[in-house]
């Protein structure tokens, strides 16, 4: 499946591209990985248990810069631009309700299995 390129200054888009040119097969559900980032533990744990509530597995820890805390929340989904902007304004949304922010999300490239006879 291929997608109509919107900019490409668009995020949600160069990881599309990204995992199409690597062959990833859009009709199949995706394993998608989120990143949250929050001002203190107690926080993160907060925006952790309402994605978990969401259906997302979660794991928070100290973010790489030593001070913030990152959320890293886990679901299978169908992807396609307009999911994942759909994705990204909900995510974005209840990031900022806990006053933190959505740092964007990946996904493993996914393929049909194909069976040797």
């Amino acid at each position: 499946m291929k997608f109509k390129r919107v900019r490409t200054s668009q995020p949600d888009q160069l990881v599309l591209d990204a995992l199409a040119r690597r062959g990833s097969d859009f009709s199949l559900p995706h394993p998608v990985r989120l990143y949250l980032y929050f001002p203190d533990e107690a926080r993160a744990h907060d925006a952790a248990a309402a994605l978990r509530k969401k259906g997302y597995a979660t794991q928070v820890s100290l973010g790489g810069d030593g001070a913030s805390w990152r959320v890293r929340a886990e679901r299978t989904f169908l992807l396609s631009l307009q999911a994942a902007a759909a994705l990204r304004a909900e995510i974005t949304a209840l990031a900022a309700s806990y006053g933190g922010d959505y740092d964007g999300w990946e996904a493993a490239v996914t393929k049909a299995e194909t069976t040797v006879n």
